[in-house]
């Protein structure tokens, strides 16, 4: 199973039936897949703010095009399993910081441009005393992880140093079928500048490993919202600062689990949990806000401060 977008419009229906699920593809007025083309992406940066009551985060978010050769040295040994590789000649690298409330943390997640499919990510987090790295290097019947943390006398050791730690293999479920080509929530970021989605209705779903779940994710277009926006733009090293209204396209996100045995996804995008919706500038295709809920705190923002272009 793989996703793509086709034509003007896509739309994938799962259905449920006697133990199985059929995997059935919409209408294509192209008449045949399209890849998906990172030339259409036109950020190199983008920087978030959002905070309310004891919620508070600070992202930036970067992007770099690579030449698949350079990227696969990059990518760790699936021992347990086949690993994903690049299938194209250019690969991507969305590098993901995040900051807040005496936390911080780094993910960074390589990814076929052509597919959007996953190939590897990588997570470090810092929180009080507790330092962790996570590999997930996504294989073709489910995902290898490799968990770190300094072992004794190793505070100070660089993180790929680490010795302290164990790995595991996550098998798909079974309902999931063959050949899944799985995604994870930071390629967000970039299915969401080349996919087109653009008229009321238009749709994109796609798998995503989030928190060790699999699950199916949706992107459904509802229509234009005015918002505001307030934010610096960067462009060959010139900044100016965008202050008006846009008529963003607003993109709601929906997430079922792929396992039966699951009682609910737990999709999170940006600390953000629970009726996302992504407003989306339809120009330079970057989300201008993310709104989603919080616990303890309902529904919050997110929204862009700064934007560097190509």
């Amino acid at each position: 199973m793989s996703f793509r977008v086709r034509g003007s419009r896509f739309w994938v229906t799962w259905l449920i039936l006697i133990g199985m699920i059929v995997w059935v593809a919409g209408p294509s007025t192209a008449g045949a897949e399209d890849d998906f083309d990172s030339s259409l992406v036109t950020w190199t940066n983008l920087s978030y703010r959002g905070r309310k009551l004891m919620f508070s985060i600070h992202a930036d978010i970067g992007i770099e095009i690579l030449p698949s050769a350079g990227v696969e040295a990059s990518l760790v040994e699936a021992t347990l399993g086949k690993g994903i590789d690049p299938t194209g000649p250019l690969s991507a690298l969305l590098t993901l910081t995040t900051r807040g409330l005496g936390s911080k943390a780094l993910t960074q997640v390589w990814l076929g441009t052509e597919t959007g499919v996953a190939l590897q990510r990588l997570s470090q987090s810092e929180k009080s005393s507790r330092r962790r790295r996570k590999t997930y290097r996504f294989a073709e019947t489910g995902v290898h992880m490799f968990f770190h943390h300094p072992a004794e006398g190793e505070d100070e050791t660089r993180p790929e140093n680490w010795t302290g730690g164990n790995n595991r293999f996550v098998t798909y479920p079974e309902l999931a079928g063959d050949d899944l080509q799985v995604s994870e929530s930071t390629a967000l970021f970039y299915l969401l500048a080349v996919a087109d989605l653009e008229a009321s209705g238009d749709q994109l779903e796609f798998p995503v490993l989030s928190r060790e779940e699999l699950m199916l994710v949706e992107l459904t277009v509802a229509g234009r919202e005015k918002i505001k926006v307030d934010y610096i733009q960067e462009s060959n090293g010139r900044e100016i600062r965008i202050k008006r209204s846009v008529p963003a396209i607003k993109i709601l996100v929906d997430a079922q689990p792929l396992d039966p045995d699951s009682e609910e996804a737990d999709l999170r995008f940006l600390r953000l949990k629970g009726n996302i919706a992504i407003y989306l500038d339809p120009e330079l295709r970057v989300p201008l806000r993310i709104s989603g809920r919080v616990p303890f705190a309902g529904m919050a923002h997110v929204r862009i401060r700064r934007v560097v272009l190509k």
